[in-house]
């Protein structure tokens, strides 16, 4: 199924934002050079979609001015919700029925994301799909979805969310087939023919859900904010500002997983460091305990503005795998210090890596004197970082022992 069509929702006046948005609507905001909405079109744009259909009211004009008719290619097309102060977003969507005859993907206006979750959604082979996150403990705050077999059952807000089923937080943006938007029109005209103008459109799509088969996509490990706080505008700035796109380039230099993360994503626990004594190499390493300097790591981390979890996925079997350990290592070790230099030339001066297991850059073992001190680094392990934690929060699970393949994974701390 061909996705060509989106229709974000940029109408509403969003009241926990002001006095920000008392002049200027959040999808104006700026993103580092750019803004919220050309972020999103930008992408959009990449992932070949040719139209874009905004439900804008307030600060509608601003709006247009500042995108026009067409965007880097993007034809624009825009609906006026003139009752915009008194309604909520089922009513924007359904000013926009007459354009919905062909299958669309539907995008809250304060959502910002990486372009890997547009494209995830778009490409899924599903042809009705909404972007869960199952990592964010839902709340009656935000819509949220129940999952049955990965489909949605039930979806909205105050969902009694119960620990014997599986239920997770909409992220803001659906892929709906022309079939399913036609049911979804007919449910929003019985509504809003009953006066019920103030509802969320999720309210309409539950009434179908028994009618179609809406997949659940798991977001988790993808970067994606919603900006109806402050905090959550000053989150955005840090993960998708002028700071260089390293997770791209951490794809395109051969990583395997790649993570942007908080540092209060990172999950500490001195028993790693303790796993220290164990390794065969223990003392003979000089960036491995204990001749690493003797430093309070965790409230180091602390205080970067955000990091990357890298991972390199290697094959292996019993006869290479010391071999496939040590070039799983330096592929690795090589592909941070790179990211390091990159983001350490976009003015982030205190950026450094860690990487994964203890160095092997000497294919004979440490010497007394370390023979590359400027390219040396401290294992991850080594600062207390609880690896298979940190990357089961982000939806990576490191099974032990390793079969066919293992991971060998680093950090990259950006400030």
């Amino acid at each position: 199924m061909s996705i060509k069509k989106a229709v974000i929702l940029v109408a509403g006046y969003e009241k926990k934002l002001s006095p920000l948005t008392d002049e200027m609507h959040q999808c104006l905001f700026k993103l580092g050079d750019t803004t919220v909405i050309e972020n999103m079109l930008t992408k959009l744009g990449n992932q070949g979609i040719k139209e874009a259909i905004l439900i804008v009211g307030h600060k509608a004009e601003i709006i247009k001015q500042k995108l026009k008719d067409k965007f880097k290619g993007l034809k624009i097309k825009y609906i006026y919700n003139r009752e915009f102060k008194k309604t909520n977003v089922i009513y924007s969507l359904w000013l926009a029925r007459h354009e919905l005859n062909d299958a669309f993907l539907l995008i809250d206006g304060d959502l910002i994301c990486e372009e890997d979750l547009l494209s995830n959604i778009i490409h899924a082979k599903q042809k009705d799909v909404i972007a869960i996150d199952f990592s964010i403990q839902p709340s009656k705050n935000h819509i949220v979805a129940k999952i049955v077999k990965n489909e949605v059952v039930s979806v909205g807000k105050n969902l009694k969310v119960k620990r014997d089923s599986l239920f997770g937080q909409s992220v803001g943006i659906e892929k709906f087939s022309s079939k399913t938007a036609s049911l979804f029109i007919n449910e929003m005209d019985n509504l809003i023919k009953k006066g019920k103008k103030q509802l969320y459109y999720e309210d309409a799509l539950n009434l179908i859900l028994n009618k179609i088969h809406l997949f659940a996509l798991d977001v988790r490990g993808f970067n994606w904010l919603e900006i109806d706080r402050t905090e959550e505008f000053e989150k955005a700035k840090k993960l998708f500002g002028n700071t260089a796109d390293l997770k791209k380039q951490a794809k395109v230099l051969g990583a395997t997983e790649v993570y942007t993360i908080f540092p209060s994503d990172l999950i500490f626990d001195e028993r790693a460091r303790l796993k220290c004594f164990d390794c065969k190499n223990y003392n003979q390493k000089n960036t491995c305990p204990p001749k690493i300097p003797n430093l309070d790591y965790k409230n180091i981390l602390l205080k970067y503005k955000k990091g990357l979890i890298v991972a390199v996925k290697m094959k292996f079997n019993n006869k290479n795998l010391e071999r496939k350990r040590r070039e799983s290592t330096n592929k690795l070790h090589k592909i941070l210090l790179k990211l390091e230099k990159s983001a350490f030339n976009q003015d982030n001066h205190y950026t450094l890596s860690f990487i994964g297991g203890s160095c092997k850059l000497c294919s004979n073992g440490c010497s007394p004197t370390c023979k590359f001190p400027q390219a040396s680094r401290i294992p991850v392990e080594a600062t207390g970082v609880d690896v298979v934690e940190t990357l089961k929060k982000l939806g990576l699970s490191l099974k032990f022992p390793a079969k066919k393949y293992f991971y060998r994974v680093g950090l990259l701390m950006v400030g």
